[in-house]
């Protein structure tokens, strides 16, 4: 049964991804020698729709809902591997956290929000202030998995000690992200002039 939970969170995670990339070609397709089209060959239609997805009027949104249920599919997966070799719960959420969340930076900067930049400068400051703001939602994160496991929610779900926790405050964390990456970490372009 556990393995089974473990095959499909992983096949999960490799369809996400699958999708991310497709939609990277397709945006991308006319600056690359590969273009979508060739690559999925004869799939252009499943493309098509993904990338209006994702570059239409809601783009952004569909955006970072994709790469936040990739990111929190990368941390339950992790700490599902850790929990089940018998690994503390804390050690196990901690862990996960920080590779997702260093995850997280690269994928809300290039793919949900666009920033492109290459500047040391601009890309200092949006790494400082996104890892300042994933520090802060990481503490919502674990100190909120501590109390709701104190609290009873420790249980099994899927097989998987802690689930119901990890579930609840990950919906909290992707959140509270959301709102820190939107108007504090990848703002306007304009805003700031390239040196």
């Amino acid at each position: 049964m556990i393995d089974t939970v473990v095959l499909l969170i992983a096949n999960a995670v490799l369809i996400a991804i699958a999708v991310l990339i497709m939609a990277i070609l397709y945006r991308n397709g006319g600056s690359s020698c590969y273009s979508a089209d060739t690559l999925v060959d004869g799939h252009s239609r499943l493309v098509r729709t993904v990338s209006k997805l994702c570059y239409g009027a809601k783009g952004e949104g569909v955006r970072y809902i994709l790469v936040g249920a990739l990111c929190v599919d990368i941390a339950w997966e992790i700490y599902a591997v850790l929990a089940i070799a018998g690994i503390n719960l804390v050690v196990c959420n901690a862990v996960s956290l920080v590779l997702s969340i260093m995850a997280a930076f690269v994928l809300n900067k290039l793919f949900v929000f666009e920033s492109r930049s290459l500047s040391l400068k601009r890309t200092e400051r949006e790494a400082s202030l996104f890892f300042l703001g994933r520090l802060f939602t990481a503490s919502v994160n674990f100190f909120g998995f501590i109390i709701l496991c104190d609290l009873g929610l420790d249980f099994p779900l899927l097989g998987i000690e802690g689930m119901p926790s990890k579930i609840v405050v990950s919906a909290i964390e992707i959140t509270l992200n959301y709102f820190i990456s939107k108007y504090l970490v990848f703002m306007s372009r304009d805003i700031y002039r390239e040196h």
